[in-house]
């Protein structure tokens, strides 16, 4: 008889230590693509509440008959804002890095429409730019047809509130 020293075991605890860290590596990958494919399905519900909010001020102003007035100070929750009037003092051209959710709930427009999914109803806000008149015709003011130029600027939130999405868009629109 030949006498066994435990090699079987030790190649057979070698391997199963092996297989453990490869099973725990692959579970470890595992659950980093399930928290990645969560964070993408929330972005993208704070894409698409963020979308929705856009389309409701763009198809607001679509179905005004006549040019809504832009007033020139912070005012809360008025239908459209002159250029910048939401910066601090009128000055920053980037405003919307400065506000935050406190400030958005209390002046923009709420889109209530249901969303699932998400924590906060997205709101939008209007602000006009320019008038750009049809004609190059210098010093006549009884010209006023052309075309009023709006920003539209809308947030969102997906499921957690720190998941967020800012949308803008240039609309245009004769009256």
């Amino acid at each position: 008889m030949i006498s066994q020293q435990g090699s079987t075991l030790v190649v057979s605890l070698v391997l199963l230590v092996a297989l453990t860290l490869l099973g725990v590596s692959s579970l470890q990958s595992t659950l980093l693509e399930e928290k990645m494919a969560g964070n993408y399905k929330d972005s993208s519900r704070a894409f698409q509440a963020t979308e929705a909010a856009l389309r409701a001020g763009e198809d607001w102003l679509q179905v005004q008959a006549e040019l809504p007035n832009a007033l020139p100070s912070n005012i809360g929750n008025s239908d459209v804002w002159s250029y910048n009037a939401p910066s601090t003092g009128g000055s920053v051209p980037n405003w919307w890095n400065e506000r935050d959710e406190v400030w958005w709930g209390n002046n923009g427009v709420s889109y209530t429409a249901q969303l699932d999914g998400v924590t906060n109803d997205p709101e939008y806000l209007i602000e006009e730019q320019s008038f750009i008149r049809d004609t190059l015709n210098v010093g006549i003011k009884t010209d006023n047809s052309g075309r009023v130029f709006y920003r539209v600027t809308s947030r969102g939130t997906g499921a957690r509130p720190t998941t967020r999405s800012l949308l803008q868009s240039t609309y245009t629109r004769r009256y």
